[in-house]
């Protein structure tokens, strides 16, 4: 149960993006408020110059139907189960339980700027999948979730919590650069390899987008991830 992290942590998590990325704005394409969704007021400024991540972004949402600005809230929106599309980071915490290990901007090309940040919880999630990522806007709402399994190959962990279990099948893809957009982690040498692949998740509105990713190295399966990710955030990175 998450009693063992300290309150005066838990409020400083709840407070980490004001206290990081001043007072946040409500998305919108005309700059006006609306309810929902909560990016900083520097969100949509350029990034300077193309990197690779961000063509990585492109290819990899390309096909992906875009939609307009949408910052409403969707209460009934499950990202994964027992996780909803913007619910709040304390909620969050106690329907996953475990002790949150970490907290990081995210500044990923591509993204919106200054506007998102990350926590990490360790634990048992289904299908080999032992760390949870929840990805929060400035209001620490969450956005999006993802799951790692750093240690492919490992021994069976049981089924956990079934948190990270799925029934969709991807076909992944090889030429990538970029394996991690959440954390920004790419390869690094020649004899590295990156497959990924993306589907939309039945019966879900707005959509949500599964994208499973194998990283390899020297013949050896070192990382998978698993992110989901709803409508609105692909069509924020559209923008």
């Amino acid at each position: 149960m998450i009693a063992a992290i300290p309150r005066p942590f838990r409020i400083c998590l709840l407070l980490a993006p004001a206290m990081l990325l001043g007072n946040p704005a409500h998305v919108s394409a005309q700059g006006n408020g609306l309810d929902g969704l909560r990016l900083s007021n520097s969100w949509d400024d350029p990034y300077g110059g193309k990197t690779q991540t961000q063509e990585d972004l492109k290819r990899l949402f390309g096909k992906v139907k875009k939609g307009g600005l949408d910052a409403k809230a969707y209460p009934k929106l499950e990202i994964v189960p027992g996780i909803r599309y913007l619910m709040p980071l304390e909620e969050a915490l106690n329907v996953i339980g475990g002790e949150v290990e970490s907290r990081n901007g995210i500044s990923t090309p591509g993204f919106p700027e200054r506007s998102l940040f990350s926590v990490a919880i360790s634990g048992n999630f289904g299908q080999g999948f032992n760390r949870m990522v929840l990805v929060l806007d400035t209001a620490s709402q969450v956005v999006s979730v993802q799951f790692l399994d750093q240690s492919p190959g490992g021994p069976d962990r049981g089924p956990g919590n079934g948190m990270a279990n799925s029934q969709v099948v991807l076909k992944l893809s090889r030429g990538w650069s970029t394996y991690n957009f959440v954390t920004l982690n790419k390869k690094s040498s020649s004899k590295a390899n990156v497959q990924m692949g993306i589907k939309k998740i039945p019966r879900k509105s707005p959509a949500v987008y599964q994208v499973n990713c194998k990283f390899s190295s020297s013949g050896q399966l070192k990382e998978r991830v698993r992110w989901f990710v709803p409508q609105p955030i692909v069509d924020v990175i559209h923008h």
